[in-house]
Order: C-alpha cells, then sequence, then structure tokens
C-alpha cells in the first residue's frame, strides 16, 4: 500500500500544502491537472528528484522520503517525457542497465524477454537516438520493468506519441497491472484515459489536490 500523508510540494516554499492519497499494487493511478498545478512537481518528490517541504510517502513499512537513492531505485522507477540520456547505447543495452547496481549481459534472457514483450527485437541493436518516439518510450518502459521495482512513476510518456503509439502505450501500461505493479502516470491525454481508464484518477488544482471517480469536463 501507497500512502502519502500531509505532504507539502514545491521548490523552497509549498506548491500545494497538504497532499493526502492511497493507491496499492496491480492499479493504475492517472495525475490529471492543468500545466502548473504540480503534477511533475509531485512525480521527482515521489521518485527523489527534489525534496519534499514536509509530510510522509510510505510503501508498506517503507518511508521513502527517508531513504538514500540506492534504497529508492529498489521501490521507485522513473519513466520520463524525455528522451533517454543513453543516445550512445542500444535498445538492448538501455533496458539491462535497469538491473543496475547488478550488471548484465544485453544478451541476459530477461532482456531477451522484455524485448520481445514490447516487440523491440527488430530494433534491439539500433541506437536508441535512432529509434522513433514510441519506441523510446517501449524501451524505457521495459527498463523500468528490468529495475523490477513494486512502484513505477511516468511522467507525460505519450506526449509525443502518435494516436496508434499513444493506444499501444496505454494498452501496455493496462497489461502491467498482471505483474502486481503500481503505475502512476501523469498526462494531458484525457481522451485517452477515458477510452482506456484507470483504477484512480488524482486531480491535481491551484493548490489543492483531489481524488476522482471521472475526469474532468475541461
Amino acid at each position: 500500500m501507497l500512502e502519502v500523508q500531509t505532504l507539502h510540494i514545491g521548490y523552497k516554499k509549498a506548491l500545494i500544502d497538504q497532499i493526502d492519497l492511497e493507491a496499492k499494487a496491480g492499479e493504475i493511478v492517472a495525475v490529471i491537472g492543468r500545466n502548473g498545478t504540480g503534477k511533475s512537481t509531485f512525480l521527482k518528490t515521489m521518485g527523489g528528484l527534489i525534496p519534499a517541504v514536509s509530510g510522509k510517502i510510505t510503501w508498506n513499512t517503507h518511508d521513502i522520503l527517508r531513504i538514500n537513492a540506492k534504497q529508492r531505485a529498489q521501490f521507485i522507477s522513473i519513466v520520463q517525457t524525455s528522451a533517454p540520456e543513453w543516445t550512445g547505447l542500444t535498445v538492448q543495452e538501455v533496458i539491462a542497465l535497469g538491473a543496475y547496481p547488478e550488471k548484465i549481459d544485453p544478451a541476459h534472457v530477461k532482456v531477451v524477454s522484455l524485448l520481445s514483450t514490447f516487440r523491440l527485437e527488430k530494433v534491439s541493436k539500433q541506437r536508441v537516438d535512432e529509434i522513433s518516439d514510441g519506441e523510446q518510450q517501449k524501451t524505457m518502459i521495459a527498463r523500468a520493468l528490468m529495475q523490477d521495482t513494486p512502484i513505477i512513476l511516468m511522467d507525460e510518456p505519450t506526449a509525443f506519441l502518435d494516436y496508434p503509439s499513444r493506444k499501444e502505450w496505454w494498452e501496455l501500461v493496462s497489461d502491467l497491472r498482471s505483474k502486481n505493479k503500481l503505475i502512476i502516470v501523469a498526462t494531458h491525454d484525457i481522451a485517452m484515459l477515458r477510452e482506456k481508464g484507470a483504477d484512480r484518477i488524482w486531480l491535481f488544482e491551484e493548490g489543492k489536490v483531489s481524488e476522482r471517480k471521472d475526469t474532468p469536463d475541461w
């Protein structure tokens, strides 16, 4: 169980004064809201990229705000909007990096299995800067699964994808429910969210966060 308790997020001073939320393994949580309402700040805080102003985030008994980066990497992996940093590496090499701190061969059986799951076999030996945006996103999700964390954070992962790629992405992520992962995805893709659905919807508005059963009529 993920529990967010009296969390205050922001840079030096709070952008949102109190966040109280919960979610569990096997769920997809959609984080929605207008630009500038704190969605990315929230995910960066959860992922340890920026500190919380105050408050607590626990996964079962683990306080993930108060552990070091190596320990946090056992619980949380992050898929961001931006292109992968490892532009000189091949697809299979990037996926293999997810096993860090363990070093594995890019031809490892688990890498091969993930390449098959995400239909990346044909581009497995291409550099990540040579493949399409959709293939890059699938590569980064595969890398997150290689990291094998119970929580996966995704920040606008479909922002630069065309409709067929967005649809495929949502289908792939929906399948992760069966792997008992908690997927928290910040998205502006309301049309696809309405089509594919999510187990929870967290709405970020100016200065507050609430859980909804449906998407707002923007």
